[in-house]
């Protein structure tokens, strides 16, 4: 049976990482023009390379005995590679994003909303979805039906472990992160953007791919050494507080006035052109 402990903590997960990215969303809408647009171009550059092409392909090799063995064999080199790929291959999405669709628009809030929308989709794809998952299947579990769903014996069992094996403030600190990781992926956002803007776009990408592959593989360490989980989170805790300073301090380096300019095209639209 899993405890009601755990049910809360799952609760309070999915309700940060599917309802946060959203609030966050509303708030930056609230009396700005262009937000929604900058922000769907940001979650856009996390779904393609993350959720179409990467992971994709990290399921396929981890079906593969060798890729297993690597990974359970050469932990630290293991760890190494997935962060660097996650901060290529989401660079590579923040830049195509912020220098082919939203370039014109290039401001100070157009990094902001971009990067929210490439926390926030990471927030509901990697965390909410999945925590739906495990409340439903929980509450069969604790129901008795999860036979009736699952007639195979041997994924219910691991299914029933896996669940079982998760503390309550375990399930809470998916939540927690996502939260604290949403300001790290704006600061890299808004970096990026200021960068294109003084067209030292190689500069800007190097260091967007090293903040975030120091991050990724700090905590991957940590996690590989058996960590307490919490200290791992106060990792990211931090990570965050620097992030929002950076956020707010940088802003004056844009020399706008906080708006998303309009498209030329549309401009030209509006002006009957």
């Amino acid at each position: 049976m899993i405890a009601a402990a755990s049910f809360l903590a799952m609760a309070v997960t999915l309700l940060l990482s599917l309802v946060g990215p959203v609030v966050l969303l509303v708030v930056l809408c609230r009396k700005r023009k262009g937000v929604f647009g900058a922000w769907a171009g940001g979650a856009l550059g996390f779904f393609l390379p993350q959720v179409v092409i990467r992971i994709p392909i990290l399921q396929f090799l981890g079906t593969l005995p060798g890729f297993q063995a690597f990974s359970q064999s050469h932990a630290v080199l293991f760890v190494f590679l997935l962060a660097l790929t996650a901060a290529l291959f989401e660079t590579a999405g923040r830049f195509l994003v912020l220098r082919a669709l939203l370039y014109k628009r290039l401001s100070y809030m157009t990094g902001v909303a971009a990067g929210a929308g490439h926390g926030g989709i990471e927030s509901v794809m990697l965390v909410g979805l999945t925590y739906v998952n495990n409340l439903v299947l929980g509450v069969l579990l604790n129901a008795g039906l999860l036979p009736t769903i699952l007639p195979d014996p041997a994924l219910r069992d691991q299914i029933t472990q896996a669940l079982l094996a998760v503390s309550p403030d375990q399930f809470l600190m998916a939540g927690i992160e996502r939260v604290l990781t949403m300001a790290f992926h704006m600061a890299l956002s808004v970096l990026l953007a200021l960068f294109l803007l003084r067209k030292r776009t190689v500069i800007g990408l190097l260091l967007v791919v090293l903040a975030h592959w120091a991050l990724d593989f700090g905590v991957g360490l940590l996690q590989v050494a058996g960590v307490n989980l919490w200290l791992i989170e106060g990792v990211v805790l931090l990570a965050a507080l620097l992030s929002i300073v950076f956020i707010v301090r940088i802003r004056p380096a844009f020399g706008d006035n906080g708006s998303i300019p309009i498209d030329p095209g549309e401009q030209a639209v509006r002006e009957g052109y």
